[in-house]
């Protein structure tokens, strides 16, 4: 009975489509109640800047009001009496005119770090000031708001949102993701023969594990549910659900064919030559776009994200068939730390970086063993010495 209010009452016109959350009509309400000239000031749910559903919002902060400041709260030191690996987004704004230049500050972690905010006067300390034009093209159609911790942040999405086309972009690879099976929905087509059906646990980076599915399912009750016949052919597929937090977060592994998934992978629906799903494959675990995913995500790893992420469009160059190359032998042999750090300095160069930046992304993955980094630092400078 709230949704329907929410949809139907007239009173929220930017609630009108995806998932609906509280924070959403809290904001349009504040919003609608608050004259020109006026200020709102609310804490509201990291979701703000990057759930599908908050993308209507998101445009009216840009574009029919003069947001003065966002700062990013992490919970990982314990600000507020809930869980740690909560994010939240503290906004003020005033209804009229437009933001030309977003102050931002991401990344605070502490209430002494609150305190450190504002000078004697109450004015923001050292804000990142971000652009329209990085707003937009970071953001995507969706008009995400990146958590940006410093200018670095800034300077590695102006870099590889300028350069390289969206993913889902007719520039780029123009391909879709979407879901198969419901585990719920779809249940009482499972049995204990059949195709194997697997989940969104049972993918690590590069391979799938296949041996040991909850669930199995008939070709026959596939196909009546797959009209399309996906699970016919190999096809490159994401874990849906993630965290910053996780040693990667964006993971991706290649389905061979004759497996069916359920709805936490989103699969390639766009038919392309397996060496080119092999090579994005490597894109998808890279260091590099897992950086940039965790500027932008939230708690799903939705389709509109992928799609709207920077990927280098397939040239067939002897470097991209060679990753490809590589990708693929970790698909079928399994894990080798030296052929992975191989991988992550390739897709490294492939995108262009240098050697501060590179370090500065491997700097971002903590959990990663030091190692393994180090390793993939290691073969990234070789490539560069050798031009």
């Amino acid at each position: 009975q709230l949704v329907r209010f929410i949809r139907e009452s007239g009173l929220y016109d930017a609630c009108g489509r995806g998932h609906v959350n509280l924070y959403q009509p809290f904001l349009e309400r504040a919003l609608n109640l608050t004259r020109t000239g006026g200020q709102v000031g609310l804490v509201l749910p990291w979701g703000l800047a990057s759930d599908d559903g908050a993308a209507d919002l998101r445009a009216r902060l840009l574009d029919r009001c003069q947001t003065s400041t966002m700062i990013g709260l992490d919970n990982a030191g314990a600000i507020f009496p809930v869980h740690r690996g909560l994010r939240f987004l503290a906004v003020v704004t005033s209804p009229g005119g437009r933001t030309d230049e977003l102050p931002m500050i991401g990344g605070v972690t502490s209430t002494a770090a609150i305190e450190r905010l504002c000078d004697d006067d109450g004015a923001l300390v050292g804000p990142m000031r971000i652009s329209r034009g990085t707003l937009a093209m970071a953001g995507g159609a969706m008009r995400r708001i990146p958590d940006l911790r410093s200018a670095a942040d800034v300077a590695l999405l102006d870099e590889l949102t300028q350069h390289w086309p969206a993913l889902g972009s007719a520039a780029g690879w123009a391909v879709e993701f979407g879901r198969e099976l419901n585990v719920t929905d779809d249940r009482d087509a499972f049995g204990d023969r059949g195709l194997p059906v697997i989940e969104g646990k049972h993918i690590q980076p590069f391979a799938a594990d296949i041996q040991a599915p909850r669930f199995r399912i008939a070709p026959s009750a596939a196909g009546k549910l797959l009209p399309h016949r996906t699970f016919e052919r190999a096809r490159l597929a994401y874990r849906d659900v993630s965290a910053v937090s996780n040693r990667q977060s964006l993971i991706a592994a290649v389905i061979p064919a004759g497996v069916v998934t359920t709805h936490t992978l989103f699969c390639l629906k766009t038919p392309i030559e397996i060496e080119r799903q092999h090579f994005l494959c490597a894109c998808f675990n890279s260091y590099v776009l897992n950086a940039v995913v965790r500027l932008l995500m939230g708690g799903h790893l939705t389709t509109s994200l992928v799609e709207s992420l920077p990927v280098p469009a397939w040239t067939s160059s002897r470097e991209q068939q060679r990753i490809a190359r590589l990708s693929q032998r970790l698909s079928t042999r399994g894990p080798s730390p030296g052929v992975e750090a191989k991988v992550q300095a390739l897709v490294a160069h492939e995108y262009g970086v240098d050697r501060e930046t590179f370090d500065r992304v491997l700097a971002a993955f903590p959990i990663v063993p030091e190692s393994e980094r180090q390793e993939a630092l290691s073969q990234f400078v070789d490539i560069l010495m050798r031009g």
